[in-house]
């Protein structure tokens, strides 16, 4: 399906919605709201621009009538983005274009740059679904977005400036990293997480660097905000507890879940393939959590195919690997790292004992300390910054340059 024939479906779907939601509103301003054009910071100025086409056009009161009145508000929206915002330095690069830091009437965002010329109909369809997703989300652990544009030339997303940057770039140098401080940014991405699946919306690529910080010491103060929802997609849960599967194969090899490389080893032998559910989230926050308290992910490789082993293999990682974590950490992981979806830890996450004493001023929080008032979780992680540089140099090898994520057509 062509970019065309997606939008014109697209545009459709929300004349319809906005026809049934219709009523002392007219159909068109329903059907934008259901575009979500009119919720950014840019309501009001794009609610007279849609005023002053009604006054001349007249009220679309037909598909074909909005489809005309979409399209020219398209050029007159792409008009609004250049005039109310200003683009300045570049916060980081990928394939497909750039973020940079922009303003807006005193206000800074961080502007997605997505160029039509590096995306064909698949990353196209990838970035469309992206910002629907998003823009339903609305949590202080999730990273908003706040608008979207379609330019002539690139697609724009405005979301939230975490000055803090990437998780992964501000855990790897912490002096006196604790377990304390883990269990801190656990419970925020846990929280999100489940959000998101209660909401019924599977993330599919959960790792540190797509975890950002309001903050340049996330582990003492401010948010971290979980972000980049290009391999999001819905899913439905029933009375029975039986999920949607998934087919397509996505993600970060250290992060990949068991029955996703099950999958993906299968497929490659020309042979049928299960699929997965929203379960793989849970494993990759397992990985995640083990990250922050150890400093590497629990099953790690440079080489692809011997981390796919390690994840369908490797026994859980040994005392020496676990040394000076709590019993409740490790029994968090053992619940999140389980090779068995259907016995994994899922929405329950955010009760667990160590994700819910890591909220301040818990009362789990407060039954752990000590006489003196010590808290025990706070004694610094041994050997973690060492490992946690060295985990990154491997990510930074030229070798893995290609490796932080891959995107393969659903298998059959």
């Amino acid at each position: 399906m062509s970019m065309h024939e997606r939008r014109v479906e697209r545009v459709l779907t929300a004349w319809e919605d906005g026809l049934d939601a219709s009523s002392s509103m007219g159909p068109h301003i329903a059907a934008w709201k259901q575009i979500g054009w009119l919720g950014g910071p840019d309501s009001a100025a794009f609610s007279q621009l849609v005023e002053a086409d009604v006054a001349e056009a007249g009220i679309p009161v037909t598909f074909t009538a909005f489809i005309n009145h979409y399209n020219r508000m398209l050029v007159k929206r792409a008009a609004l983005f250049e005039t109310s915002y200003q683009l300045g330095d570049t916060l980081g690069e990928g394939g497909f274009g750039k973020v940079v830091k922009g303003t807006r009437g005193g206000e800074m965002y961080a502007i997605k740059l997505a160029h039509k010329s590096n995306l064909n109909e698949r990353a196209m369809k990838n970035i469309e679904g992206e910002i629907r997703l998003w823009m339903r989300v609305s949590h202080d652990g999730v990273c908003r977005i706040f608008d979207a544009f379609e330019l002539s030339d690139k697609i724009v997303m405005v979301t939230e400036l975490c000055p803090g940057g990437c998780l992964l770039d501000q855990i790897t140098d912490v002096d006196g990293f604790s377990e304390a401080d883990a269990q801190h940014i656990s419970r925020q991405v846990s929280e999100a997480v489940v959000h998101l699946h209660r909401m019924g919306i599977a993330h599919r690529d959960i790792k540190p660097e797509n975890v950002l910080c309001t903050d340049k010491q996330p582990h003492k103060q401010g948010h971290i905000k979980l972000c980049d929802f290009g391999f999001a997609a819905e899913f439905v849960e029933d009375e029975s507890h039986s999920a949607s599967v998934f087919t397509q194969l996505i993600g970060t090899p250290e992060y990949l879940a068991p029955e996703m490389v099950g999958a993906l080893l299968k497929r490659r032998e020309g042979k049928e393939a299960q699929g997965y559910t929203f379960k793989v989230d849970y494993w990759a926050l397992g990985c995640l959590v083990y990250e922050l308290i150890v400093g590497e992910p629990p099953y790690f490789a440079e080489d692809d195919e011997e981390q796919y082993k390690l994840t369908m293999e490797a026994p859980f990682p040994s005392p020496e690997k676990l040394e000076g974590m709590s019993e409740d950490a490790i029994s968090l992981l053992k619940a999140l790292l389980e090779r068995e979806p259907a016995t994994r830890l899922g929405m329950d996450t955010a009760e667990h004992e160590w994700i819910a004493a890591g909220c301040p001023g818990s009362p789990l929080q407060k039954n752990r300390l000590l006489a003196d008032g010590a808290d025990p979780l706070e004694a610094q992680l041994p050997n973690r910054k060492l490992t946690a540089q060295q985990t990154l140099q491997v990510r930074l090898r030229p070798t893995n340059n290609l490796r932080p994520a891959y995107d393969q057509p659903p298998c059959h």
